[in-house]
């Protein structure tokens, strides 16, 4: 008897997960809409529902609304803490987001060198904007070695993923530098 309830209570546990996260996805998708729309207070709160159930990229959009003030009262702070719980969820955009924060100081102590963690997990997640933003930390020695080689490698994979930033950076680099592209 023990072992069937033990069964039951799992199955239940089990489809409880799958609608919370069908739900996060409803709720961030709605989000989306309303965002687009121009109606940022219903994205900020469907971003929240999604966010507070498990869904990294909801935490990086609301994240970003806090960044811009729209819906909500502009805090860096608040915007620093859902890039974060964006970035811990796996979403390489939310690390790129927080890098950002870090390089310039919004929200956040500055720091570099934080950036650059952050900016390597975001590349290494597939961000092409992560590893734009590496390659500038190493072209110009911010808490990381200066490295010319090092960031024409990030901008060589950035530009691999579409980035015209990135293959401006190397038209650049390569002119200025020809040893380092080789």
């Amino acid at each position: 008897m023990v072992g069937v309830l033990s069964a039951i209570f799992f199955l239940a546990i089990v489809g409880a997960g799958n609608v919370f996260a069908s739900d996060a996805k409803d709720w961030f998708e709605k989000g989306q809409v309303a965002a687009r729309e121009g109606n940022y207070q219903k994205a900020v709160s469907l971003f929240k529902k999604a966010c507070n159930a498990g869904d990294a990229v909801g935490c990086s959009n609301l994240g970003v609304l806090y960044e811009e003030g729209l819906g909500v009262s502009h805090s860096y702070t608040k915007a620093a803490s859902l890039y974060k719980k964006a970035c811990d969820g796996g979403y390489a955009k939310g690390c790129n987001n927080l890098g950002f924060l870090y390089e310039k100081g919004l929200g956040v102590n500055q720091s570099y060198t934080k950036a650059a963690s952050l900016y390597k997990k975001a590349c290494d997640g597939g961000n092409a904007i992560g590893c734009t933003n590496l390659g500038f930390l190493y072209c110009k020695g911010q808490g990381v070695p200066l490295n010319k080689i090092k960031a024409y490698q990030y901008w060589m994979k950035a530009a691999k993923q579409g980035s015209a930033e990135a293959q401006h950076n190397l038209d650049v680099l390569c002119r200025e530098s020809p040893w380092a592209c080789r």
